[in-house]
């Protein structure tokens, strides 16, 4: 049964934060179709007042829906509040082509100074983005928050740095399709919305995986890394969340979002002696927050990832402190230990992956995928 773009926001809302289960998610579907869910304010009248579902999940959706009178990012039309982080918010949305699109300002040149317009750009800057499948088709909007998009330098780093990312087309990327400024001044990035779920939801789901896929999908996001690194970037946040992941085998790897250039002619988002990434994959460079940060970072943590699929747990656990000082000193756990049955080159590749020196890591992601083939 079709429905609109706002009711399979709801859907997608009640599964990705886990509200309700597969077969609940089913049948609120079939709900917001009758009803004739369209927009947020029909939305919260459903979710107020039908009854239809348990007031506990409908309380949890309700707090994630916008405002009746709606919410809007330059042409996008927020449906729904995915989650928060360190930069800024997640919202799913849609292209609102009733919104007009004021002509855009071009995003400055890198190596030129900062000049006063750097600040502003509006949406439809690129000439050539990834087009929609169809004009109804939920994305992705990521906000920057007001701390940092009320700082000029910041929205100009952050202008150039989307730039840089949507120059990175990969099949094994979530495409970033458009990004810009709202009327408020609220940055936003604009980016595919992949409706599988993320690597982290299937081993909590299946538990440790098969050997062979967790390979495939490490293979795969080496391939992704191997594009990034041709283009000097490094991603700096690679963990299971970020990896959209199928039960068949197939993933993309997402958020760029605190993505980092190693050009030296690039100026860098965040700033030098920063803290970036997520604790339990950080590289122990990272930890020390290391201002020359490569790929062989981002394979470290690749490395945390492939551990987590095959021993269904990260690597170490404890308060952050804990875990932060472990990445640097801790012996590199071995997935055999809980899984005999894993192969000696399994355990061998996570061990390379997250060696605690740089030097003695696979040095780019083409020396792994040889490694893995």
């Amino acid at each position: 049964m079709p429905v609109s773009p706002q009711a399979e926001a709801l859907v997608q809302l009640a599964r990705k934060r886990r509200i309700l289960d597969r077969a609940g998610c089913a049948r609120l579907r079939i709900l917001l179709a009758d009803r004739r869910v369209t927009d947020p304010a029909s939305a919260r009248e459903f979710l107020e007042k039908a009854r239809l579902l348990p007031i506990g999940p409908a309380q949890q959706l309700l707090a994630h829906v916008p405002p009746a009178e709606g919410m809007v990012l330059g042409p996008y039309r927020v449906l729904a509040h995915l989650a928060d982080g360190g930069m800024g918010s997640v919202w799913l949305a849609v292209r609102d082509p009733d919104i007009p699109v004021a002509a855009p300002t071009p995003t400055p040149d890198p190596r030129t100074p900062n000049p006063a317009s750097a600040s502003q750009r509006n949406s439809g800057e690129w000439l050539n983005p990834p087009p929609l499948s169809r004009p109804d088709e939920l994305v992705v909007v990521k906000t920057m928050k007001g701390q940092f998009a009320g700082l000029d330098e910041v929205r100009h780093r952050f202008n150039r740095e989307c730039r840089y990312m949507a120059e990175l087309t990969h099949p094994g990327v979530v495409a970033i399709l458009d990004h810009g400024a709202a009327d408020d001044g609220t940055l936003y990035m604009v980016l595919r919305f992949v409706e599988s779920g993320d690597l982290k939801e299937l081993v909590e789901l299946q538990g440790a995986l098969p050997e062979a896929l967790a390979l495939a999908f490490v293979h795969q996001i080496a391939d992704a890394l191997d594009e990034a690194h041709r283009r000097k970037l490094i991603h700096r946040d690679i963990k299971p969340a970020n990896i959209f992941a199928s039960p068949e085998g197939t993933c993309q790897l997402a958020d760029f979002g605190i993505a980092r250039s190693t050009s030296t002619e690039r100026t860098q988002l965040t700033m030098e002696g920063t803290l970036v990434g997520s604790p339990a994959y950080m590289s122990p460079e990272q930890v020390l927050a290391e201002k020359d940060l490569d790929i062989r970072s981002d394979l470290y943590a690749l490395g945390c990832v492939l551990y987590f699929c095959l021993a269904g747990k990260e690597p170490y656990k404890g308060r952050l402190q804990e875990v932060l000082h472990a990445h640097r000193t801790a012996p590199i756990p071995d997935p055999r230990a809980g899984r005999p049955e894993i192969t000696a080159k399994a355990a061998g590749v996570v061990a390379k992956l997250m060696a605690k020196k740089r030097d003695e890591r696979f040095q780019t992601p083409s020396e792994l995928r040889v490694a893995l083939a």
